[in-house]
């Protein structure tokens, strides 16, 4: 976790192992992995947490202590019972092995024997030792009853609870532009800084490997044998860095759609986990790509197919991966709540397809003059645009799916509720330290 803001965190318990963890609430329910055993956990969302809230803001707090007074003590509790079954004894120490003894207190002096060394030494009796103190009665202090104040102070519970449930509930506000708010800068922001860099690093030493493979296959003969050698780490280092870009951009991609402005659930360092994401953002490309291929097959006589394929792929990826999402379940890609999306927020749809497009437009006119200018000292600017890009387009895409999906008022009701919390922490900021009464000047 890294670069978190104040939320909602609550307890959940994996049903299969017990574990217990914490979470954050989201402003939908949700599944979590358990990382004991990898069972699912259901996670809140936090609506029904600030319900509760709410319920327990509005019961009562005042409770009237009434009247009390102390009672008479009896002389049955001040007078020491003796038990006659037990035994009363002395504390003494060896005299040669100066191990601490509690023999049996009589009233004449007799003589025993050390567990230890063996030794013989003397138990005095009753008579030489001095008597116990005996317990002092208490007095009666009387009965008195407890005044009442001329202006009763409410008393006020669990002040401390309700403030930190108060912190708890505090998010992100909603964005003022929805595509140009801390989106076009934001893989040089304070919390993604990190991770761009060894994104940038990690598809520079790619781009480089790629490159080298590439021109020794072009020379033939040595360089076949040459490429052979490349390509194992090539291809290693090609998979991480893909797992690892795939793993960043969907975790800004779910952080940005459920309104987060500072992401709080990045990727473990586990390049499974990574692969699992690469996958999955594959796996839609390809229904994305079958698609196309489709209507590819019903409008056969298009002009450069190629470039209409990968228009088809560059409209119709985002709707499948955010239907994938809604629908919790990358083989039913298809969710109604998204299709309606594009009818009622059009807009918002139109301005996404026009920053992306020219976003990925430029991004290939750079990789094409890289290529013919210096394929390998290209890799200085290419690896750090490629992260760029990769980063930018999951944030549109996460603002896409928020705007569209998850708060279509903009967050209008949201900022609401986040007044609304905010005058209940100044209240009970205020009756916690009352402000102290003036002086007179002097």
């Amino acid at each position: 976790m890294n670069g978190t803001s104040p939320r909602i965190r609550v307890k959940v318990t994996c049903h299969t192992c017990h574990e217990r963890l914490t979470a954050v609430a989201k402003p939908y329910a949700r599944k979590l992995k358990c990382p004991e055993c990898e069972a699912p956990i259901h996670v809140p969302a936090y609506d029904p947490i600030e319900a509760e809230f709410q319920r327990k803001l509005a019961e009562p707090r005042n409770v009237d202590p009434g009247v009390y007074g102390i009672a008479q003590q009896s002389e049955e509790d001040v007078i020491q019972i003796k038990n006659p079954f037990r035994q009363e004894t002395i504390t003494l120490k060896c005299p040669q092995c100066l191990s601490l003894l509690s023999p049996e207190l009589k009233d004449e002096a007799w003589t025993d024997t050390c567990p230890d060394c063996l030794e013989e030494y003397r138990v005095p009796g009753r008579s030489e030792n001095p008597e116990k103190p005996k317990p002092i009665p208490i007095p009666d202090p009387g009965q008195y009853t407890a005044g009442v104040a001329s202006k009763p102070v409410p008393m006020n519970t669990k002040v401390y609870d309700h403030i930190s449930e108060i912190k708890q509930v505090e998010i992100d506000p909603p964005p003022k532009w929805v595509y140009f708010s801390k989106v076009f800068e934001y893989p040089w922001t304070k919390y993604v800084l990190s991770r761009w860099l060894w994104t940038s690093l990690a598809w520079s030493a790619s781009w480089v490997l790629v490159a080298l493979v590439v021109q020794f296959l072009f020379v033939g003969g040595a360089g076949t044998v040459a490429a052979g050698f490349f390509a194992l780490p090539t291809f290693w280092v090609s998979f991480w860095t893909l797992s690892y870009t795939s793993a960043c951009g969907m975790a800004i991609l779910e952080g940005t759609g459920a309104g987060q402005v500072v992401i709080d659930e990045w990727p473990e360092p586990d390049w499974r986990e990574w692969a699992t994401n690469m996958f999955y953002v594959a796996f839609i490309g390809l229904v994305a790509q079958g698609i196309s291929v489709v209507l590819e097959m019903v409008s056969p006589n298009l002009p450069a197919p190629w470039l209409i394929s990968l228009a088809q792929v560059h409209v119709i990826y985002p709707v499948i991966l955010l239907s994938a999402l809604e629908t919790g379940t990358m083989f039913w890609p298809f969710s109604v709540p998204v299709y309606q999306s594009m009818w009622s927020h059009g807009r918002y749809w139109f301005l996404y397809y026009l920053l992306a497009g020219s976003l990925s437009a430029g991004y290939v006119s750079v990789a094409g003059l890289s290529v013919l200018f210096d394929p390998i000292f290209s890799a200085l600017w290419m690896g750090p645009l490629t992260a760029s890009v990769i980063f930018i387009h999951a944030r549109l895409l996460g603002r896409l799916g928020w705007r569209v999906l998850i708060e279509p008022d903009g967050g209008k009701k949201r900022l609401k509720k986040m007044e609304k919390l905010k005058r209940l922490k100044e209240q009970v900021f205020e009756s916690v330290d009352p402000p102290a009464p003036e002086t007179p000047a002097s």
